[in-house]
């Protein structure tokens, strides 16, 4: 049993370097550069940690893991074709003999290829959609390991090389059990492969939307899934390795397979209870096994309702279906929907209050949140989100900073600003001393922003494009105008000023979270103004439910007239009156004309 334990042992040390180049990869790919980015100073002190795994990367220490990964897998291979058969290394002289031993090498070296090969093209994903399209490969590798117990096996074809006939001399062959052993060795070895897919992406999900609390991936967060990959890789190997023993072609008795069964059997049971302990405690503390941000919380996933928006493009206005639902995404997954309302938010509001310590959610349930009140068209409610999540998230974080070049000139977006100037708190590349000093000038803070203009020199930034210290500032900008539908004031409607962009055609949420400057319910005649605005290029939009405007009507049954397009603003031009903007609709059907 000396070969069968080395064996098994060479399969485990394979599995757990395996884990370490994986590990290796994913510190090469994830860790990111901290050099011009906005982060809180506990984010930085982790990034910096980041650069102590820099020895990961160390040439030396990856050429050395791939050889020693070289040298398993050949070890490993050639230990496999003697579990397989142990006759395999014996000598013949006779011509016939050595034919067939080139024979079976050949044969045994193409099913080995063609393992690898089929194993490379399997995305092993545990959905029905994700099994139907692996099927074939699945097939043809079990199939595949079939061939190669039968091929190789001492009960096989191979035997002991004495003759062209099947078996060892002196015993009846086993083809069809050999190539079963086979094919059951193959069907073990998928199952274990989706096993360690299901337990990596479980675990990694796992780690980056609650054990790491940032944003982005982190050392703490790299060792916890280098960990797991390790173990399960080497647990796994092994249960594997100790299966192809008990299965292998070999002239045993059914009594011995049974007794070389218990060590697998014993490992999967070990195994089964340390994963199934795990995900409870993951599901009941961290929401694991939730499928989804509505179910976690508590709210419908689905909307019920939809309404309509009219955006007022350049040239023609365009409708458009606006669904009360909203979606949001985590670190490296969706997070699914749910139905909007104020009611549902404030509820994904007490679920993140709730779980503090983080869930599987928390990212998506930031961002579900940040784009629920945009997508109200609630600007004050949504920048505030933003600001709260920035705390924690990234991209709310960036949008925001780069939205207070732009946004209304009002108390609370100063007050935003001035808390991203708190270097007490935040570590701030040149890159965004650049931006905070955009924004004090968009802001009339002319003395602040030329500090932090130096700021950001001193920090390495180009500042010889900062034109913006030398160019006119407008704070009092103003645009204001009255809609009607079919000639009254629309009812249930929020009117929304955003940034003009060429591209925009539809909107979005994320267009409202990067491009929203304002909005507004109007009053009871339907007249609408935004003020304590800066210079720059807009677009009105407005949303209102679809008994007001229906978001099904053919383009040649409706029309808006007096529509303003680009609202442009300057220090010349500080103000627009768009007067009266009429949209007009039928939902009456054209007679049909007999025949």
């Amino acid at each position: 049993m000396k070969k069968e334990m080395l064996f098994v042992v060479s399969l485990m040390a394979l599995g757990a370097v395996a884990g370490f180049l994986a590990l290796v990869m994913l510190a090469a790919i994830a860790i990111p550069n901290f050099s011009q980015a906005m982060l809180t100073l506990t984010e930085k002190a982790e990034l910096e940690q980041g650069m102590t795994m820099g020895w990961l990367m160390d040439k030396k220490i990856l050429n050395t893991a791939l050889a020693v990964a070289g040298i398993l897998t050949a070890v490993t291979c050639t230990l496999l074709m003697k579990i397989l058969n142990p006759r395999i290394t014996i000598k013949n002289k006779e011509r016939v003999e050595r034919l067939k031993f080139g024979a079976v090498a050949f044969g045994s070296g193409a099913c080995l290829v063609a393992l690898v090969a089929l194993a490379m093209n399997i995305n092993f994903n545990l959905t029905w959609q994700g099994l139907a399209r692996d099927g074939v490969a699945l097939a043809l590798f079990i199939v595949t390991a079939g061939l190669l117990w039968l091929i190789a096996g001492e009960t096989g074809w191979a035997g002991d090389f004495k003759s062209w006939k099947m078996g060892v001399q002196g015993t009846a062959a086993r083809p069809l059990e050999s190539f079963l052993y086979g094919a059951a060795a193959g069907g073990a070895a998928v199952l274990i492969f989706y096993f360690f897919t299901w337990a990596f992406t479980g675990f990694l999900t796992l780690t980056a939307e609650a054990l790491d609390r940032s944003s982005f991936s982190t050392p703490r967060g790299l060792k916890f899934i280098g960990y797991e990959m390790s173990f399960s890789a080497f647990v796994l190997m092994g249960l594997l390795g100790s299966l192809i023993v008990a299965l292998s072609p070999t002239s045993r008795t059914r009594e011995q397979r049974l007794a070389l069964l218990r060590i697998p059997a014993a490992l999967s049971l070990v195994l089964a209870a340390i994963v199934t302990g795990a995900v409870l405690y993951a599901d009941a503390k961290y929401d694991f096994g939730k499928k989804n941000v509505a179910a976690a919380v508590g709210v419908p996933e689905k909307a019920s309702s939809s309404d309509t928006l009219v955006l007022l493009k350049p040239g023609r206005a365009q409708l458009q279906e606006w669904p009360q639902e909203v979606s949001g995404y985590g670190k490296i997954g969706p997070g699914g929907s749910i139905a909007l309302s104020r009611e549902n938010l404030a509820k994904v509001e007490g679920y993140l209050e709730k779980h503090k310590d983080g869930s599987i959610y928390t990212f998506a349930s930031h961002e579900i949140l940040v784009n629920g009140y945009f997508h109200l068209l609630d600007a004050r409610a949504g920048l505030d989100r933003k600001f709260k999540s920035s705390k924690q998230a990234l991209i709310p974080r960036y949008t925001l900073l780069s939205q207070l070049r732009y946004l209304p000139v009002v108390p609370e977006n100063l007050n935003y600003l001035r808390a991203f100037t708190d270097e007490g708190q935040w570590h701030i590349s040149g890159k965004y001393a650049l931006i905070i000093a955009e924004g004090f000038m968009h802001n009339a803070r002319t003395a602040e922003a030329a500090a932090w203009v130096k700021k950001a020199k001193e920090k390495g930034a180009d500042v010889s494009k900062a034109t913006f210290l030398s160019e006119p500032v407008l704070t009092t900008g103003r645009v204001s105008g009255t809609i009607s539908v079919n000639g009254k004031p629309p009812v249930h409607t929020r009117v929304a000023l955003v940034r003009y962009d060429k591209y925009i055609d539809k909107i979005s949420d994320m267009t409202l979270q990067t491009r929203l400057i304002d909005a507004k319910e109007p009053d009871a005649s339907g007249r609408f103004v935004f003020d304590h605005l800066g210079k720059g290029e807009y677009l009105l939009l407005f949303v209102t439910d679809r008994e007001t405007l229906p978001f099904k009507i053919p383009a040649d049954k409706w029309k808006a007239g007096n529509a303003p397009g680009v609202i442009k603003l300057d220090t010349k031009t500080p103000a627009r009156n768009l007067g009266t903007i009429t949209v007009t609709f039928s939902t009456e059907r054209t007679p049909q004309s007999n025949p």
